[in-house]
């Protein structure tokens, strides 16, 4: 899905070797700092590092599975670009429904759902 990440090759194993490290610091400094905050993690492989963040937040005594999500926006966003650039149209202004799981080998883009978000007048 995005050919200018090196790292988009690697087995998730990989992924999260060179990942971990950091998304662990940075869920310690925001259990710390703000730990009542709404987490959004989309490092891949997410389906890795959101349950490690999930933890470091138990272990801090501020754990809420209503607070802490894992995202594909960024996917999505991607796959939207794609589309959107193959068909010449603005990406703003299409929508590409994403299902699976939140890593390359899960995630299916729904290319034949895809559609138009706009309004058509008569003019």
């Amino acid at each position: 899905m995005d050919e200018t990440n090196p790292n988009i090759e690697l087995k998730p194993t990989v992924q999260f070797e060179a990942v971990s490290s950091y998304v662990s610091e940075m869920a310690e400094q925001m259990a710390q700092l703000s730990s009542e905050s709404l987490v959004a993690v989309f490092t891949r492989p997410v389906t890795a590092t959101l349950p490690m963040v999930s933890e470091i937040y138990k272990l801090a005594g501020w754990w809420d599975p209503d607070r802490i999500i894992g995202s594909i926006a960024r996917d999505r966003m991607r796959m939207e670009a794609l589309t959107a650039n193959l068909l010449d149209l603005n990406p703003a202004f299409l929508s590409v429904p994403m299902v699976g799981g939140a890593d390359l080998n899960t995630i299916v883009p729904l290319l034949s759902c895809a559609s138009p978000i706009n309004r058509f007048t008569n003019v």
